[in-house]
């Protein structure tokens, strides 16, 4: 999981979109 690497608000993006579908980092 690399979301600890992205800013605040878009870790928080992230989380959002991911409670809709299965988030893959490609990193």
């Amino acid at each position: 999981m690399g979301l600890s690497a992205l800013p605040k608000p878009q870790l928080t993006n992230m989380k959002s979109l991911s409670t809709g579908r299965v988030l893959k980092p490609s990193s």
